[in-house]
């Protein structure tokens, strides 16, 4: 949704929304996740704080702006409602609903990630999108073989491998991970407490409700959880992204930076430290 609105010259990470604490929608409430007063947010801090009301104020311009339809083919754009292509057995394509299909609240609900549902392997690809400059690269399972003398068995790239695609300018995407940078440097990022002192990591935290058998979310006593802790690093020149989910927290520790953000951190410093090392490697 914030790329969307970056990528349309609508806003820019300085840009600022007046943000309440709640939005309704015909008769749905939507709420952010800490109650706050009215308050000037800088598109920085809307997504780096998550908040759920200054992100649907955004799609609302991106609606007054290209339509529901610009949403949706940013989501597709994305990776979203399609399988990867990859090939994997069992693997779910995810639901995204066509603009022609929404209802009234939708525009409150989709951009903030309910009434959809992706895969950690989708949502993982998107995030590659924004690591790649604005480009949807599909993921490769295995990229090539090499035997113990160092030659390559396969082709680098499998020929019926399918071909990127732009899904948002450079600009836009740019912009994107500064504002992903905040969400672990800046004083009030969710994902704050996984600061790593040099090493610049634009990530994102989630918090999802799971779909219940009946088809809803459940109430406050029976509602499930999917936490995430998404990212990237070094967050000027990408080498490493990593996606971690996990699925069902207990209550009261299902926030993504609560659930996933320790084993993130965990992931990101070994993976770091590899880094390093091949550094030093081709350097020497």
């Amino acid at each position: 949704t914030v790329t969307t609105a970056y990528d349309m010259g609508l806003l820019t990470p300085d840009s600022t929304l007046t943000v309440p604490y709640s939005i309704t929608l015909y008769d749905k409430t939507i709420r952010d996740s800490h109650k706050h007063p009215t308050e000037v947010m800088t598109i920085n801090q809307i997504l780096s704080e998550s908040s759920n009301v200054g992100t649907i104020m955004i799609a609302q311009m991106i609606e007054r702006a290209g339509g529901r339809e610009k949403l949706v083919d940013a989501f597709k754009a994305f990776g979203f409602g399609k399988y990867t292509a990859l090939g994997l057995p069992k693997e779910q394509s995810g639901v995204l609903k066509e603009h022609d299909d929404w209802n009234g609240t939708d525009i409150g609900s989709i951009p903030i990630g309910q009434s959809v549902t992706v895969s950690p392997l989708q949502m993982w690809t998107a995030y590659n999108t924004i690591a790649n400059g604005g480009s949807y690269v599909p993921p490769v399972l295995v990229r090539d073989i090499v035997d113990a003398s160092g030659d390559r068995l396969t082709p680098k790239v499998p020929s019926e491998a399918p071909r990127a695609h732009r899904a948002v300018s450079e600009k836009a995407a740019q912009m994107v991970t500064r504002s992903l940078e905040d969400v672990v440097d800046a004083e009030h990022g969710t994902g704050r407490e996984f600061k790593i002192d040099g090493f610049k990591i634009a990530a994102k935290t989630g918090t999802a409700y799971k779909v219940l058998d009946n088809g809803t979310y459940g109430t406050a006593a029976t509602r499930k959880y999917a936490a995430s802790f998404v990212g990237f690093f070094p967050a000027s020149d990408p080498q490493i992204s990593i996606m971690v989910m996990i699925d069902e927290p207990g209550y009261g520790q299902h926030f993504g930076a609560t659930a996933a953000g320790p084993v993130f951190d965990t992931l990101a410093r070994e993976s770091m430290r590899d880094l390093k090392t091949c550094s030093l490697r081709e350097s020497s």
